[in-house]
């Protein structure tokens, strides 16, 4: 037997209070990133630009990009490095950023060498480790592998690398100890 519900009566609300109780309701950015909900916040982004709504605090395009690069969308996450690339006094991580995009692109070479444009720093270091291990150059793979410390993001490339050259004991004891 079904029960027939009462609809509660709805109250007036007048523009302005409708106004507020939305922007109130407003996702920010972080809740987005907290979830990883990655495209979430690229319409997020999206929206508050075209909207000029745009967070205080919150650099718009760089977060774009990085959203792009995890959703896997490398071409337009690189596109947005590059045009920060050429705004002046642009930030020299940008060139190891575009290497990481670079490298999923499957363009080893140029990802070598922006790599080599950025700050030296662990990330620059498993791009190139990565690279050498794709151009198959042992003397820079070796170079490379002697400067990853016993961090999780250096173990798990160095994971990757000995699973890519069916090296499968070493593979699972470096997964092994990286999840301990």
């Amino acid at each position: 037997m079904m029960h027939a519900r009462k609809a509660r009566p709805s109250k007036a609300r007048t523009g302005r209070e409708a106004e507020k109780e939305t922007a109130s309701e407003m996702p920010k950015l972080q809740d987005f990133l907290d979830r990883l909900d990655f495209a979430g916040a690229v319409t997020l982004l999206q929206f508050n630009k075209a909207t000029g709504q745009e967070e205080e605090g919150v650099p718009t395009r760089l977060w774009m990009a990085y959203c792009f690069v995890h959703l896997g969308e490398f071409q337009r996450a690189l596109d947005i490095y590059r045009e920060l690339l050429d705004e002046p006094a642009p930030e020299p991580a940008f060139h190891t950023y575009c290497a990481v995009c670079l490298f999923y692109l499957g363009d080893y070479a140029k990802a070598k060498e922006e790599a080599r444009l950025g700050p030296v720093c662990a990330l620059q270091n498993r791009i190139l480790f990565q690279v050498a291990h794709k151009l198959s150059d042992e003397t820079a793979l070796m170079d490379h592998h002697q400067q990853l410390e016993h961090v999780l993001a250096d173990q798990l490339a160095l994971g990757a690398v000995h699973y890519l050259r069916s090296h499968f004991p070493q593979a699972i004891e470096t997964y092994k100890t990286a999840s301990e």
